[in-house]
């Protein structure tokens, strides 16, 4: 039995650890796929007495070229915030309590959210 939960343990831990490189944070911007943006995570209004939190997209320049002014997430519920590694201009939020979302690269250079279900890719995070 101790080998069992041992095994168990250490296949959560290096999922984790894979799985934790790619997530942003309040405190961990991630690069992009192609490395031409940066996507951030910043405190947003207090709500339930929970700082929310809010995308922000950066080009490599350091200029916001995205911040989702439409919602805040709560961290309290399932959230993810991460780049789709098939697409080097895509990030998505999976939020447990308001939904999933596509931030996407534009060809005229802006970047626009949809609502859309989420990638495998994206949904395999949820543990």
């Amino acid at each position: 039995m101790t080998a069992l939960i041992t095994g168990c343990s250490l296949f959560g831990q290096s999922r984790s650890s894979l799985d934790g490189n790619r997530l942003v944070r309040p405190d961990r911007p991630v690069d992009s796929p192609s490395g031409d943006s940066t996507a951030s995570v910043e405190y947003g209004p207090i709500e339930n007495n929970v700082k929310t939190w809010v995308p922000v997209i950066r080009d490599k320049n350091g200029n916001e070229v995205f911040r989702d002014v439409y919602d805040s997430y709560a961290p309290y519920s399932t959230l993810y915030v991460t780049w789709l590694s098939s697409r080097p201009a895509e990030l998505w939020v999976y939020s447990g309590d308001v939904g999933e979302f596509a931030i996407s690269a534009q060809p005229d250079g802006t970047w626009t959210k949809r609502t859309e279900p989420a990638p495998q890719e994206i949904t395999a995070l949820h543990p």
